[in-house]
Protein backbone atom coordinates (compact mmCIF):
# COMPACT_ATOMS: atom_id res chain seq x y z
CA UNK A 1 0.00 0.00 0.00
CA UNK A 2 3.08 2.46 1.02
CA UNK A 3 3.81 2.29 -2.53
CA UNK A 4 0.85 2.79 -4.16
CA UNK A 5 0.91 5.72 -2.14
CA UNK A 6 4.82 6.66 -3.15
CA UNK A 7 3.44 6.03 -7.02
CA UNK A 8 0.36 8.58 -7.05
CA UNK A 9 2.06 11.15 -4.55
CA UNK A 10 5.35 11.45 -7.31
CA UNK A 11 2.61 10.92 -10.45
CA UNK A 12 0.69 14.12 -8.70
CA UNK A 13 3.41 15.91 -7.79
CA UNK A 14 4.66 16.21 -11.76
CA UNK A 15 1.67 17.35 -12.90
CA UNK A 16 0.40 20.12 -9.75
CA UNK A 17 3.72 21.83 -9.67
CA UNK A 18 2.94 25.25 -8.41
CA UNK A 19 -0.84 25.18 -8.66
CA UNK A 20 -1.37 23.20 -5.38
CA UNK A 21 -5.17 23.68 -5.06
CA UNK A 22 -6.09 21.73 -8.83
CA UNK A 23 -4.79 17.95 -7.24
CA UNK A 24 -7.98 16.28 -6.62
CA UNK A 25 -8.88 17.01 -10.57
CA UNK A 26 -5.78 14.33 -10.91
CA UNK A 27 -6.92 11.73 -8.85
CA UNK A 28 -8.75 10.05 -11.68
CA UNK A 29 -6.04 10.29 -14.39
CA UNK A 30 -3.49 9.12 -11.63
CA UNK A 31 -5.61 6.35 -10.80
CA UNK A 32 -6.40 5.19 -14.02
CA UNK A 33 -2.62 5.37 -15.00
CA UNK A 34 -1.56 3.47 -12.38
CA UNK A 35 -4.06 0.59 -13.22
CA UNK A 36 -3.22 0.48 -16.56
CA UNK A 37 0.32 -0.50 -15.74
CA UNK A 38 1.62 -3.70 -15.60
CA UNK A 39 2.22 -4.77 -12.13
CA UNK A 40 4.67 -7.63 -11.43
CA UNK A 41 3.34 -9.03 -8.32
CA UNK A 42 0.43 -9.90 -11.09
CA UNK A 43 1.80 -10.18 -14.26
CA UNK A 44 -0.78 -8.04 -15.66
CA UNK A 45 -2.22 -4.46 -15.27
CA UNK A 46 -5.08 -4.52 -12.70
CA UNK A 47 -7.36 -2.86 -15.54
CA UNK A 48 -6.77 -5.59 -17.49
CA UNK A 49 -7.73 -8.32 -14.41
CA UNK A 50 -10.90 -6.87 -13.78
CA UNK A 51 -12.44 -5.63 -17.28
CA UNK A 52 -10.85 -8.43 -19.34
CA UNK A 53 -9.41 -6.04 -21.87
CA UNK A 54 -6.49 -3.73 -22.16
CA UNK A 55 -7.43 0.21 -22.54
CA UNK A 56 -6.69 1.73 -25.80
CA UNK A 57 -4.36 5.04 -24.49
CA UNK A 58 -4.23 6.60 -28.05
CA UNK A 59 -0.71 5.70 -28.46
CA UNK A 60 -0.14 2.30 -29.20
CA UNK A 61 3.19 0.20 -30.21
CA UNK A 62 3.49 -0.53 -33.57
CA UNK A 63 5.62 -2.82 -35.31
CA UNK A 64 8.84 -0.60 -36.50
CA UNK A 65 9.47 -0.49 -40.72
CA UNK A 66 13.13 0.17 -39.57
CA UNK A 67 15.56 -3.08 -39.83
CA UNK A 68 17.18 -1.22 -37.39
CA UNK A 69 14.69 -0.75 -34.79
CA UNK A 70 13.42 -4.58 -35.37
CA UNK A 71 16.98 -5.58 -34.71
CA UNK A 72 18.09 -3.54 -31.64
CA UNK A 73 14.45 -4.77 -30.49
CA UNK A 74 15.41 -8.30 -30.83
CA UNK A 75 18.80 -8.21 -29.40
CA UNK A 76 17.62 -6.04 -25.92
CA UNK A 77 15.04 -8.95 -25.80
CA UNK A 78 17.41 -11.77 -26.37
CA UNK A 79 19.73 -9.74 -23.70
CA UNK A 80 16.36 -9.70 -20.50
CA UNK A 81 15.91 -13.59 -21.72
CA UNK A 82 19.84 -14.31 -21.01
CA UNK A 83 19.25 -12.14 -17.68
CA UNK A 84 16.19 -13.88 -16.32
CA UNK A 85 18.01 -17.61 -17.26
CA UNK A 86 20.99 -16.13 -15.27
CA UNK A 87 19.26 -14.81 -12.12
CA UNK A 88 17.03 -17.69 -11.83
CA UNK A 89 20.17 -19.68 -12.10
CA UNK A 90 21.95 -17.63 -8.89
CA UNK A 91 18.86 -18.49 -7.16
CA UNK A 92 18.78 -22.16 -7.62
CA UNK A 93 21.99 -21.42 -6.25
CA UNK A 94 21.17 -19.92 -3.82
CA UNK A 95 18.71 -21.65 -2.21
CA UNK A 96 21.22 -24.60 -2.61
CA UNK A 97 23.69 -22.84 -0.79
CA UNK A 98 21.37 -21.71 2.21
CA UNK A 99 20.30 -25.52 2.13
CA UNK A 100 23.59 -27.20 2.64
CA UNK A 101 24.86 -24.72 5.19
CA UNK A 102 21.99 -26.06 7.44
CA UNK A 103 23.51 -27.74 10.83
CA UNK A 104 21.71 -28.98 14.00
CA UNK A 105 22.64 -26.95 17.11
CA UNK A 106 25.90 -27.69 18.99
CA UNK A 107 26.25 -30.03 21.48
CA UNK A 108 26.41 -29.04 25.17
CA UNK A 109 26.74 -30.08 28.80
CA UNK A 110 25.54 -27.63 31.75
CA UNK A 111 28.41 -27.68 34.23
CA UNK A 112 26.98 -26.30 37.38
CA UNK A 113 23.38 -24.37 37.95
CA UNK A 114 23.52 -21.52 39.60
CA UNK A 115 20.11 -19.43 41.15
CA UNK A 116 20.22 -17.05 37.65
CA UNK A 117 23.33 -18.55 35.72
CA UNK A 118 24.29 -21.41 33.77
CA UNK A 119 27.69 -22.60 33.37
CA UNK A 120 27.58 -24.67 29.80
CA UNK A 121 30.42 -27.00 28.36
CA UNK A 122 31.04 -25.68 24.90
CA UNK A 123 33.10 -26.53 22.44
CA UNK A 124 36.39 -24.56 22.06
CA UNK A 125 35.65 -23.72 18.08
CA UNK A 126 32.41 -21.63 19.38
CA UNK A 127 34.28 -18.57 20.99
CA UNK A 128 30.98 -18.35 23.44
CA UNK A 129 31.34 -16.83 26.65
CA UNK A 130 30.13 -20.64 28.18
CA UNK A 131 27.94 -18.45 31.63
CA UNK A 132 25.00 -17.45 30.74
CA UNK A 133 21.81 -16.22 32.17
CA UNK A 134 18.98 -18.49 32.55
CA UNK A 135 16.25 -17.31 30.77
CA UNK A 136 18.79 -17.28 27.47
CA UNK A 137 19.26 -20.85 27.96
CA UNK A 138 16.04 -22.80 25.69
CA UNK A 139 14.84 -25.57 24.34
CA UNK A 140 16.39 -26.52 20.69
CA UNK A 141 13.63 -27.55 18.06
CA UNK A 142 14.41 -29.07 14.62
CA UNK A 143 12.96 -27.00 11.92
CA UNK A 144 11.61 -29.65 9.09
CA UNK A 145 11.35 -27.81 5.51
Amino acid sequence: MEHLNQEIQQYLCLFINDQQHTWPSWLKVAQFSYNSKRQDSIGHSPFSITHTYVPCLGVEPAVSKAEAATTCTSNIQSVIESMRKALQHTVEQMVQNAESSWSEAPEYLILSLKPNTVELCLLKTLCIHPVVNVSQVKLYKVLKY
